[in-house]
């Protein structure tokens, strides 16, 4: 049993989102700001410092200073786009305004 094939419509609408999607990501690249995918990966890396910075024994006892973990997220991403940079790919440069905004709203917290 094949599955039902989607409308010619269905599949414009699809498209019309993806170009949409990629046009809000090319717009916040160009404004220095993570997009949310990489914001959550730098804010996991961020964490990961922190944690891993705690003594052995104590890392998951130890409590985490979220100040430090924002500091290691805004870290991981300059590290990304010096990496990217050296590998000759295009790259995002960040702007620290742009990077505070969004590790705000993606926290839930005040800009």
């Amino acid at each position: 049993m094949t599955a039902p094939r989607t409308s010619s419509s269905a599949a414009r609408a699809r498209e019309a989102n993806r170009a949409v999607k990629a046009a809000s990501r090319a717009r916040a690249a160009e404004a220095g700001a993570p997009d949310p995918a990489t914001l959550d990966r730098a804010i996991a890396d961020g964490l990961a410092v922190v944690i891993a910075g705690a003594p052995k024994g104590y890392r998951l006892a130890s409590p985490i200073d979220a100040g430090r973990v924002l500091l290691a997220a805004a870290a991981a991403l300059k590290a990304r786009t010096e990496r990217a940079i050296a590998a000759g790919k295009p790259a995002v440069v960040y702007r620290r305004e742009a990077v505070a905004t969004a590790l705000a709203a993606r926290l839930g917290l005040d800009p």
